[in-house]
């Protein structure tokens, strides 16, 4: 009995410092964009995310920003740490002109490089986030932006 009681104690213990490692665990990978054909090699990319209850494509509504500057490269990519695994959509620009903001014609139309998630391509109209979104998880972790839409 003395020997029953000692081996459900140490039990105990031990499923109580397993239970202390799950939370580092569950700490998502990071999150890998790899952008290919970049444009301008030397002006910043912009990276907005939007999660599902932002209002994409309002960049006012941007949840997080990162920067990532290409050094001269036509391929560049960041990692995200920072983010939980989840839908997103990220909105992408090229600040050409460097003054953090996307440029717009008077028509509404970007005339600064932009790549969006899931590869779409701004053409006549605004998408919605079921056209843009990503789904990063423990077993999708990286994407690829290559598509860019030019200054309009």
């Amino acid at each position: 009995m003395k020997h029953l009681l000692f081996f459900c104690s140490f039990v105990f213990l031990l499923s109580g410092f397993i239970f202390l490692e799950k939370p580092s665990m569950l700490k998502p990978k990071p999150l890998k964009l790899i952008f290919k054909n970049i444009p301008n090699s030397s002006a910043t990319i912009r990276i907005g995310v939007f999660r599902r209850q932002d209002n994409f494509p309002d960049v006012s509504s941007v949840f997080r920003f990162y920067d990532l500057k290409p050094n001269g490269n036509k391929e560049a990519s960041l990692e995200i740490t920072d983010l939980a695994y989840g839908e997103y959509v990220f909105g992408c620009f090229q600040d050409t002109n460097g003054n953090n903001v996307l440029d717009m014609s008077s028509e509404g139309f970007p005339t600064e490089p932009v790549t969006i998630s899931n590869g779409f391509v701004i053409t006549s109209y605004a998408p919605s986030f079921d056209e843009c979104k990503i789904q990063y998880s423990k077993k999708s972790r990286e994407f690829v932006f290559e598509k860019y839409t030019s200054g309009m």
